[in-house]
């Protein structure tokens, strides 16, 4: 009796020690569906996940629709998603999330990808293009009323999307096969719906007019995703503590002073919201205001981005 007591209690300490130290993705690899897809762009079928946006990411399961790109056998069990990366057709894969992300908190996301060129009726297709790495990236919003968003693009500027992390993926060293990558990220607010995808801003060989045509339609890289596993990781006190940032003023014509404290070197990106990157710079680690001057830049909203190895902050920058 006492043995049986003991096995259930350290079961149950396993399982709260597990608890604490996930955060949950429903239907992770994607094995259970409401219906067997009979073509591509039928994500519906499958539970929980949905289109994140107007550009139509698909759902392939092996009940009924399997086709060549998919490399056999697939990490786990017998369902996945897959997009296209082209550019003004980015398509993602999004699902709401039955706990909060919290704002502060570090986390890990594994997941299995595969890389195919392939056409617009997912057969696969062969190219002289030789296409360069990619980040494959993580985006998220503290509502899940914003997801679908409305468009064929970046979800950056619909609610509050924003990049939450990246891998970076050379698609050559997983063609035909699949591959293990991690995405670490911290988000600055709390989560409560995530998206995966391409970049909002796509490197220039993934344009549809830099790939040439077959008899009929366009070769396109395309991604695949399986098995996707979380962690919360330990959180960088100081790291945290020594990030920061204020824009000083917001608004302003362009020309600002930028306060930062930071104890590593840093990325400070500022971006359109439609993706384009407008400036860049190095920043190493101190405490500082640094003047930025804009003013050639079209009046707006951009995006300041701030990232270290562990760290991504965004803000929001008006210029008038």
């Amino acid at each position: 009796m006492k043995k049986q007591l003991l096995s259930t209690l350290i079961f149950l300490t396993v399982l709260f020690v597990t608890a604490q130290n996930t955060f949950l993705i429903p239907n992770p690899s994607f094995e259970h569906k409401s219906c067997c897809p009979g073509s591509f762009s039928q994500l519906s079928c499958a539970d929980n996940w949905m289109q994140a946006g107007e550009a139509t990411s698909d759902f392939m399961d092996s009940c009924n629709y399997f086709p060549a790109p998919i490399p056999e056998p697939i990490p786990d069990g017998r369902a996945i998603v897959g997009e296209l990366f082209t550019d003004n057709w980015l398509e993602y894969v999004g699902v709401c999330l039955p706990q909060q992300l919290d704002s502060n908190v570090s986390y890990n996301l594994t997941m299995d990808i595969a890389f195919n060129f392939s056409d617009q009726l997912l057969n696969i297709c062969n190219t002289n293009v030789i296409i360069p790495e990619v980040n494959i990236t993580l985006f998220g919003d503290i509502n899940c009323s914003t997801l679908p968003f409305g468009t064929t693009n970046c979800p950056i500027g619909f609610g509050n999307w924003q990049e939450l992390g990246y891998v970076t993926v050379n698609p050559y060293d997983i063609q035909g096969t699949w591959g293990t990558y991690n995405i670490n990220f911290t988000p600055n607010t709390n989560i409560n719906a995530i998206m995966f995808g391409p970049p909002c801003e796509l490197p220039l060989m993934y344009a549809t007019d830099s790939l040439p045509e077959d008899s009929s339609h366009n070769c396109m890289p395309y991604f695949m995703f399986d098995n996707l596993r979380s962690i919360i990781t330990p959180v960088d006190k100081t790291e945290l503590d020594k990030l920061y940032f204020k824009i000083i003023p917001n608004p302003n014509n362009g020309k600002f002073l930028l306060n930062y404290n930071i104890n590593k070197k840093a990325e400070l990106s500022i971006f359109t919201l439609s993706g384009k990157q407008v400036y860049t710079e190095t920043l190493l680690n101190n405490s500082i205001k640094k003047e930025i001057d804009l003013r050639n830049l079209h009046k707006g909203i951009y995006l300041v981005k701030i990232q270290t190895q562990n760290k991504l902050i965004t803000k929001k920058i008006v210029i008038n």
